[in-house]
């Protein structure tokens, strides 16, 4: 199981062709529909900001009523701030999904009999906050790159060089 932020699906984006997009993220649909592919609903919302009219985007509008896990209760947000209380960016004019993946992964975690993991490329520090990378060590979570991913998910024939 996996819980995906922003950051990774834009790389996933960028990894693979431009004309091999749409089907690598088809290949994704029945990941969410089965519960294999997680993300809350502040990923579709940087998406819908920071990809407007990309291939992502809209994919991600499209999932979003099929995935298995749309939200998780507060207290999972509680638990992350708890833990990795330098994730939350103060200064941000908008609220990021850092945290909310954290918590839903954590959800999961808790909830299901298998490992949850985070796919994330959001891996260095800001001024502002941290990254989410180091806040799942701290969690006690799984983290991984969107290459990683791809790769798990048998999808690495979709990459440039790769098959």
């Amino acid at each position: 199981m996996y819980v995906i932020d922003t950051d990774a699906l834009l790389t996933i984006s960028a990894l693979v062709p431009s004309e091999e997009i749409n089907l690598l993220l088809e290949e994704l649909v029945p990941l969410v529909e089965q519960g294999e592919v997680c993300f809350p609903d502040l990923v579709i919302s940087e998406l819908r900001r920071l990809a407007h009219g990309e291939s992502v985007a809209l994919w991600i509008r499209s999932v979003a009523g099929s995935r298995k896990c749309k939200s998780v209760a507060y207290s999972y947000t509680i638990q992350v701030l708890a833990a990795a209380d330098s994730l939350l960016d103060e200064a941000g004019e908008e609220e990021s999904s850092q945290v909310a993946v954290a918590a839903m992964a954590l959800h999961l975690g808790n909830s299901q009999n298998e490992a949850v993991k985070v796919v994330t490329e959001d891996r260095r520090p800001l001024p502002t906050r941290s990254c989410l990378a180091e806040a799942c060590k701290e969690l006690g979570l799984v983290e991984m790159t969107a290459l990683d991913f791809i790769r798990q998910a048998g999808l690495q024939s979709f990459l440039p060089g790769e098959s």
